[in-house]
């Protein structure tokens, strides 16, 4: 049974939510005890502005043991963000996770602390598969978000909730696993217009990206036991880098994959450095001496003392980096 929590783990929880699902975050509010927190986070390049009210999720006062819900308290009707996103949330503690709820139907309520639902199956289904929708009998929808899809939803939310019925069971289909551009032709409502079938079109193109690449990047780093394979460090300091980049045909499986530290997978994918195909770490001379004569060529010290050593290999030998992804990735990174 999950308690109530603080202002402070609420605030820690959706910052590391920002953080691990790829984006750098900070909090912004003068003051923790008051609604709506605010935060500001980079996330591919762009910069965001973000409030967002949080409760805690709590088991529901009904018969019903799987309906988990937060309940707002002496909270006036929820403002528009007129600087960028508005999301109305609730931390799950038990499983460190987050929900998403229907910021526009909820803005506005009649009578003392209104409540918003959702099912404890959305949380363990979201355990595995990122996300995980509940439509409850008045048509809203709720998410279940595991940490590191956190984003997803953040930047998504309006027209995940606005398309409602049209899309809930293909959001679905797709964190499973299924293809959007099969949902697409499949599925589609013949009650919507024109704007409608691309915009859902889009969130579950965008959706299928970030479930394959996050799905991708826990195995890789699962497989290297969350470490980095050069150095060795965890820390939650680490993520996986493709051998032969997908732009280059290559797969999203473990053996085209290394878990690296931030300061050496961009080495890595800028071909400082590369790996040989008994997985021995190497120095691109070519890279560097280029970088030298622009003067750019400081902090190898973090780098050389590493060179020459094979890189720390996952315990299982059949998620070792395939030799043939090695060479071919070498040569078109021109090494």
């Amino acid at each position: 049974m999950s308690g109530a929590t603080t202002p402070t783990e609420r605030v820690d929880a959706i910052l590391s939510a920002i953080n691990v699902s790829g984006g750098e975050g900070a909090y912004l509010s003068d003051r923790l005890d008051r609604q709506p927190h605010e935060f500001g986070f980079r996330y591919q390049g762009n910069d965001y502005n973000l409030q967002a009210h949080v409760w805690t999720v709590t088991e529901a006062d009904r018969e019903d043991d799987d309906e988990y819900r937060i309940q707002r308290t002496s909270d006036p009707p929820l403002e528009r963000n007129p600087k960028g996103l508005s999301l109305l949330l609730g931390y799950f503690p038990e499983k460190k996770m987050i929900a998403g709820f229907d910021y526009e139907q909820e803005r506005e309520y009649d009578g003392d602390s209104p409540s918003s639902y959702i099912r404890l199956w959305n949380f363990d289904n979201a355990e595995q598969d990122g996300l995980s929708f509940y439509q409850g009998n008045s048509g809203k929808i709720s998410v279940a978000i595991r940490p590191d899809h956190f984003l997803y939803y953040a930047l998504n939310a309006g027209d995940i909730h606005r398309q409602g019925a049209h899309i809930v069971e293909d959001l679905g289909e797709v964190v499973s696993g299924g293809s959007a551009e099969d949902l697409n032709v499949s599925s589609e409502d013949r009650t919507m217009d024109q704007t409608q079938v691309q915009e859902r079109s889009r969130i579950l193109r965008e959706l299928e990206q970030y479930t394959r690449d996050a799905r991708f990047r826990e195995r890789v780093c699962q497989a290297y036991g969350y470490r980095c394979a050069v150095t060795g460090k965890q820390l939650s300091l680490i993520d996986a880098a493709h051998i032969l980049p997908v732009s280059a045909g290559g797969p999203d499986e473990v053996r085209n994959g290394v878990c690296l530290s931030p300061t050496m997978h961009r080495a890595f994918d800028n071909a400082l450095i590369f790996l040989d195909t008994d997985c021995i770490l190497r120095l691109n001379e070519k890279k560097l001496e280029a970088l030298e004569a622009q003067n750019r060529g400081r902090g190898m010290d973090q780098i050389k003392p590493y060179l020459g050593d094979q890189i720390h290999l996952p315990d299982r030998e059949e998620n070792h980096p395939h030799p043939g992804y090695i060479r071919e990735a070498n040569e078109r990174r021109l090494i």
